[in-house]
């Protein structure tokens, strides 16, 4: 049986050489490896805070095992799930069978998950998959559609492209410029990604230390927790929980990556619609297909691909914004089934950032379909005359412009003609007004397209 062929999710049968990177933090398999390093590092923690738990040589096996948990672990792990139904209890288990085969005269193992509920090592865990999934996978990625932008926008910052206003022929601006805008949104929406810390706690079971105080009440276990979290885990420290860390830091990154999904989405539109226009060519190869009846048809699949797939990453974003936010009392077990679809979000948010840079690859400009379209309508000047007249006084410029222009396609001649009839503009604002043309009538545009590189 082909896994791809039959997989439930095209996460992973059709897309899964895209979201392969993923697995190796959101697989269960990465779950449970992360479960069993936490539980070693917080025995060696625990050793060196309470003292005496662990000798030398039992301290460099715990330490081994959390650098490098063994390849079967995580199925014996599941094997001990299906009993107790508990799957951080199946964590302690294993780990207490292994250590007692290693050291089958000690009883340090009373000390493994000591002082903890399950949320304490699973929120950690996800925590730091998480912050992982993101440095490794999705921001470099992400990344890359950023410089990729700018790299556009430099090149075409001087290709004047028909501005469009509620769908209307507009002021004209540049390929380039219009590119740097999405370059600096995004660009601006990263750096506040990256700068958004993940949280985590350990606490126990309603977040007030009770069976590590009660246990040594002469120790800071706030403080001992804090280092922890801080210093061995390596993310930020929530002081302050029920049972469950309280999810707001990934709520907010998940608004800030449906921020820079919903950003993407009008950017592939927009992309789709030069395409529609035959301002973009794309680039074709021998053997594919784009329509199963019209051999003409090269369409802009990837635009579309990574449109709908932003769209689910943005379902499931919203969904865990509103979801984890809320948890009954000290704490439900609703927002445990949910966390385990954050890699699903990841996911689909990888498929659309590979489908854009593909897409974007494949983009060659099309200067004479942009040339046509700049010539076809000469009334996006109007802006220009009209401004030139109500400079010098004239009374009712702009009303006098829309009676020639509103609604109708104006020719160079038409243009030319009516600018001729302004005998009432001075010869310098009307000599300029003849020379200008939908080509040049272009702003600070070119000028705007260059500073992409200043955000």
């Amino acid at each position: 049986m082909n896994s791809y062929l039959d997989s439930l999710s095209p996460l992973d049968g059709r897309y899964a050489a895209v979201t392969a990177p993923l697995r190796e933090f959101f697989s269960e398999r990465a779950l449970i490896d992360q479960r069993l390093r936490l539980e070693c590092l917080w025995l060696l923690h625990l050793n060196g805070r309470v003292g005496g738990i662990l000798t030398t040589v039992q301290a460099r096996a715990v330490q081994a095992l959390a650098q490098h948990p063994p390849p079967e672990a995580a199925a014996e792990i599941k094997k001990i799930e299906q009993r107790t139904a508990h799957d951080v209890k199946a964590v302690e288990y294993f780990l207490r069978a292994h250590f007692e085969r290693q050291f089958p005269a000690n009883d340090f193992v009373s000390y493994l998950h000591f002082g903890l509920t399950s949320e304490d090592i699973n929120n950690l865990a996800f925590a730091t998959l998480f912050k992982a999934a993101l440095q490794r996978c999705l921001l470099p990625r992400w990344q890359g559609v950023v410089e990729t932008l700018q790299k556009l926008a430099l090149a075409w910052a001087e290709v004047v492209i028909p501005a469009h206003t509620h769908g209307q022929p507009a002021s004209p601006t540049t390929m380039g410029k219009e590119l740097a805008v999405f370059c600096m949104r995004l660009r601006r929406q990263l750096r506040l990604l990256h700068n958004l810390p993940l949280y985590g706690k350990l606490n126990g079971a309603t977040g007030n230390y009770h069976a590590l105080h009660i246990a040594f009440p002469h120790l800071d276990w706030p403080a001992i927790s804090r280092a922890f979290v801080e210093e061995t885990v390596g993310i930020a420290f929530n002081p302050l929980t029920t049972q469950i860390e309280d999810h707001d830091a990934l709520i907010a990154i998940c608004d800030r990556l449906s921020h820079i999904h919903a950003i993407t989405k009008g950017l592939c539109q927009d992309l789709w619609a030069y395409v529609s226009f035959s301002w973009f060519k794309l680039k074709t190869t021998d053997d594919e297909v784009g329509s199963s009846v019209m051999p003409q048809k090269v369409n802009p699949i990837d635009f579309e691909n990574a449109e709908g797939n932003l769209g689910l990453a943005n379902a499931s974003a919203r969904h865990f914004s509103e979801k984890l936010a809320v948890s009954r009392l000290q704490r439900d077990l609703s927002d445990s089934t949910v966390l385990r679809a954050v890699g699903t979000m990841l996911g689909h948010s990888l498929i659309a950032c590979t489908s854009v840079l593909r897409g974007m690859a494949r983009l060659e400009l099309n200067h004479v379909a942009v040339e046509q379209a700049l010539a076809r309508d000469w009334g996006v000047l109007g802006e220009a005359v009209q401004t030139i007249m109500r400079k010098n006084n004239l009374r009712d410029a702009y009303e006098e412009v829309k009676k020639i222009s509103r609604g109708q396609t104006l020719t160079a001649a038409q243009y030319r003609a009516y600018v001729a009839s302004l005998t009432n503009l001075p010869p310098a604002d009307r000599e300029k007004l003849q020379h200008l043309t939908p080509a040049t009538y272009t702003g600070h545009a070119k000028e705007l397209a260059r500073t992409v590189a200043e955000f």
